[in-house]
């Protein structure tokens, strides 16, 4: 290794150059090349001889690792051995086979779990499920956003003042509590913890009502019981916007619907007419007076159900008809016709608050990684991929539509599907799921646990499409038993390789 140092630090003279030199020193030159050639050699064979006795210890040690699991999870009935669409199927592992033996003798064969009637039917026993392909994220750009909100000093400073002087007033307020000797009363702590909640909620930022709903379901990290309960509120109860404003969002949404309705309008227009006329309320003349409105039929006097951090939800029945047909064709029609829905509309200025939100966050990122280092931009620029792409809600009928490929045949769960045909960016129209949120008291509680728990490992271990947001509020117990899930704005693909790296995890 020295000769090969040296030799490469030596500068080797042109022919020109050797030419005009004495036979010693052409000598020379040429014995230190030959040199350089085989010390050079000597180093490539030893690298691959390295290479090729760690490939065969790693080899041995991810067998091991597979042992061991399959004997951990052949009760569960996870298929260790079910190959996943990331990897071609010319490619071969150890663990490929169809059948793999067990240190104790046992065999390990493809297994489906025994709630996949419907998945036996669509792909064969023993067949691997289908794994459609995500949607890139659009929108978020790190350099836009920083030279954007740059320019804007004052907006900025606005931003961190309405944000910063409300939270010191709260925690002034925990201050004076400690010191007066009253900070562990109940009733002192409810207080608290729902002005906390309220701050969070006339902050309108994204950023900081989706870490309270993190921090509802992590009592153990803020260490108050009674205010997780509180952060708990911020899943469905984030303060609704005007009802008046979502109805027109939904009208721009469903502007490339006009031109087809018009060419068929004869067939519709006196039924249109009619409900016109019935029309009383302000909300009930805006839906009855524009044709792509009045295609639902709204529940709750024309009202929000619920809101959230990012939109809010109105529940509908789809009006049977030709009026229909004419909007999204007739096989669509007759699928979804007749059907109730949950519209979910997203707020006017989210995606500014993000923006903004996203710019402090990565300034302060950019602030610590100088004073401590580490890469915490890429961090926050990760965390921004993830929340913009929950304002794409083609991106989240996309991600639904991949869920339930995979596990809407399963017995116990259930899967809503999406009307992709009245889906835009803003408005997502998708089946309505009657359940109660958790928890769930007694067996029935046991019973959904178990499910999620099944349905989770699946995801993490099997199938690589990972439901990132599993609160209480995305999870219902439907009047059949069933496990329903919904929101699927934060989903998360596992590759194959960082799969097996949890397997190593586990037994590690």
């Amino acid at each position: 290794l020295l000769r090969v140092v040296f030799c490469m630090g030596r500068r080797f003279p042109s022919r020109k150059r050797m030419r005009q030199i004495d036979n010693s020193k052409q000598q020379q030159c040429h014995h230190w090349r030959s040199s350089l050639l085989y010390s050079t050699l000597v180093l490539v064979s030893s690298c691959q001889l390295t290479a090729s006795f760690l490939a065969s210890s790693l080899v041995s040690r991810q067998q091991q690792q597979r042992n061991l699991l399959g004997s951990l999870f052949l009760a569960s009935g996870i298929d260790l051995d079910r190959r996943s669409n990331s990897r071609s199927s010319d490619q071969s592992r150890p663990w490929d086979n169809q059948s793999q033996r067990l240190g104790n003798g046992s065999t390990i064969r493809p297994i489906l779990p025994d709630s996949l009637s419907t998945q036996q039917a669509k792909h064969g026993p023993g067949q691997p499920r289908k794994k459609m392909k995500p949607m890139p994220v659009t929108g978020y750009d790190a350099q836009t956003i920083l030279d954007f909100y740059d320019r804007r000093p004052l907006q900025v400073g606005w931003r961190l003042n309405s944000l910063g002087f409300p939270l010191l007033g709260w925690y002034l307020g925990l201050l004076m509590d400690k010191a007066l000797g009253i900070h562990e009363k109940p009733d002192v702590q409810r207080k608290r913890g729902k002005e906390l909640r309220q701050h969070l909620v006339s902050s309108q930022s994204v950023a900081l009502i989706k870490s309270g709903q993190a921090l509802s379901l992590r009592p153990d990290i803020i260490r108050n019981k009674i205010w997780a309960e509180e952060l708990g509120k911020l899943v469905d109860a984030v303060g609704a916007f005007s009802d008046e404003e979502a109805l027109n969002i939904m009208k721009k949404e469903f502007t490339d619907l006009l031109p087809r309705m018009k060419v068929t309008k004869a067939t519709w227009k006196e039924q249109f007419n009619k409900r016109k006329g019935s029309a009383k309320g302000k909300l009930e003349k805006i839906v009855a007076n524009d044709p792509i409105l009045s295609l639902f039929e709204f529940y709750n006097d024309n009202k929000a159900v619920a809101s959230a951090s990012i939109g809010q939800v109105y529940k509908a029945k789809i009006r049977r008809g030709p009026q229909l047909e004419a909007a999204i064709g007739k096989e669509a029609a007759a699928r979804w016709g007749g059907k109730v829905v949950a519209i979910k509309v997203q707020r006017p200025d989210v995606a500014a608050s993000a923006a903004l939100d996203m710019y402090l966050l990565r300034r302060t990122a950019m602030w610590l990684s100088k004073m401590r280092g580490g890469g915490l931009p890429a961090i926050a620029d990760q965390f921004g991929m993830q929340l913009f792409g929950e304002l794409d809600y083609v991106r989240e009928a996309n991600n639904c539509q991949r869920f339930r490929e995979l596990y809407g045949g399963w017995k116990n769960v259930m899967v809503p599907d999406v009307c992709t045909e009245l889906t835009r960016k803003k408005v997502l129209v998708m089946e309505w799921v009657d359940g109660q949120k958790g928890p769930w008291p007694g067996d029935d509680g046991i019973k959904m646990v178990r499910i999620g728990l099944k349905c989770s490992v699946d995801q993490l271990m099997t199938t690589g499409l990972f439901h990132a947001d599993p609160h209480r509020g995305n999870l219902l117990k439907t009047p059949d038993g069933k496990l329903a899930f919904i929101d699927f704005g934060m989903m998360a693909d596992i590759d194959e390789e960082d799969r097996y790296g949890l397997f190593g995890l586990v037994i590690g």
